[in-house]
C-alpha cells in the first residue's frame, strides 16, 4: 500500500509504498533524515443523506418556537 510521509527536519512531503506490517524502510528523499512520520493528505468527507438523516441545512418545514 502507499502511505504519505512528512520528515520531521526538512517538512517534505512525500509518498512510499510498503506493507501495513512493516514500518517505512526509506528515509527522506530531501535531507536523507531517519525522522519522518505518517501523515493523512487526503481526508474525504463523509455526508450522510436520506430519510433516516436530519440535515440542518435544508429544512423544509421551519417552525420556530418561543
Amino acid at each position: 500500500m502507499k502511505y504519505d510521509y512528512q520528515c520531521e527536519v526538512c517538512d517534505a512531503i512525500f509518498e512510499l509504498e510498503h506493507c501495513m506490517d512493516t514500518g517505512p524502510t526509506m528515509p527522506c528523499p530531501k535531507c536523507d533524515s531517519n525522522h519522518i512520520k505518517k501523515v493523512i493528505l487526503n481526508s474525504v468527507p463523509f455526508v450522510l443523506n436520506g430519510s433516516g438523516f436530519p440535515s440542518k441545512d435544508n429544512r423544509k418545514n421551519s417552525t420556530r418556537r418561543g
